[in-house]
């Protein structure tokens, strides 16, 4: 009869799970669901992304990619009843607005930036966080870290992130009288001291990308990030650059945290999944340019036969 301190997360995702149990009994569909719709979004935001601002080819390998990544679809990730698939696609669409503020300085990308942090600040706290210094480093990079920061949108929308975060905590710690001294010591301890014997070494995400949760496509995305230090200026460019230093970044966060647990890089493989297929989107650029007639399918066809193993591997 006692609260229970064992999972000190922001209650979005309990909230939600409970809506599918109630509406299809407290069953493993139930509460798996959440992520698996969680995931289904964050590959269909990244193919309408990607489509629409680029090209539907560089989209299709983007989202096939991202859909054949281990580490995406598997452990503790869009197929369990965790909070992490939910996290990363509002991290997603909180980048994607991220990328279009950059581009295009709109005020209502700010305001849809921090609506998609704060949703995500809500399902797992400071794990929301964790691209922040990314975002900085990109602001400075483009020189208009000023201009963000005093900017009325960003105001506005960092006043809603800051008082529902903390609308958040206060409700819980009312609640529960010690939750704060423990999610501080939970959460945002493990940064800096070792939680439940989860110690890892620096490269411990780098080797489980080799090994089992990005094997496919980790070379691909080596390519990828090199090639953006020699692609010319333009809009891939930019995509490039700014999805390659928000990967790097979070990476080395993740890198540098004492408590290492290996689903936390789920936020990383939409982003990765652009870069990875950026290095085969020219190739078959390339080798196989769009034609009309009775030869338009080939494109589609060299798509089947790139995908048809990872693909089969994945179900």
């Amino acid at each position: 009869g006692l609260p229970d301190l064992w999972n000190t997360k922001p209650p979005l995702m309990l909230w939600i799970q409970i809506l599918f149990i109630k509406i299809l009994g407290f069953n493993e569909l139930a509460v798996r669901l959440p992520s698996a719709i969680a995931a289904t979004v964050s590959i269909l935001a990244l193919f309408l992304f990607m489509a629409r601002r680029f090209s539907l080819l560089w989209a299709w390998m983007s989202s096939l990619i991202l859909v054949t990544s281990f580490g995406f679809i598997t452990f503790h990730t869009a197929r369990g009843a965790d909070a992490d698939a939910l996290l990363s696609c509002f991290l997603l669409f909180a980048n994607i607005y991220f990328f279009r503020w950059l581009q295009e300085e709109k005020g209502r990308h700010l305001l849809l930036f921090f609506v998609f942090l704060t949703l995500a600040f809500a399902t797992k706290s400071f794990a929301a966080l964790l691209f922040g210094p990314a975002w900085g480093i990109i602001l400075l990079q483009q020189k208009k870290f000023v201009r963000c920061l005093f900017n009325r949108h960003f105001l506005a929308g960092l006043a809603v992130f800051v008082l529902t975060g903390a609308g958040l905590f206060v409700l819980r710690e009312l609640d529960t009288p010690g939750f704060l001294r423990v999610v501080l010591y939970k959460d945002a301890g493990q940064l800096f001291r070792e939680i439940e014997h989860h110690r890892e070494p620096f490269l411990f995400y780098v080797d489980n990308f080799l090994l089992t949760r990005y094997t496919f496509w980790f070379v691909l995305l080596t390519i990828g990030l090199f090639m953006n230090l020699v692609a010319r200026s333009g809009p891939e460019k930019s995509l490039l650059t700014v999805f390659s230093l928000l990967i790097l970044g979070y990476l080395l966060v993740i890198s540098l945290a004492t408590t290492k647990l290996e689903w936390h890089d789920m936020p990383l493989y939409p982003l990765m999944a652009v870069v990875a297929a950026y290095p085969l989107y020219r190739l078959v650029q390339e080798l196989i340019p769009p034609v009309a007639g009775r030869f338009r399918f080939i494109q589609p066809i060299a798509l089947l036969c790139l995908f048809a193993y990872p693909f089969t591997m994945m179900v």
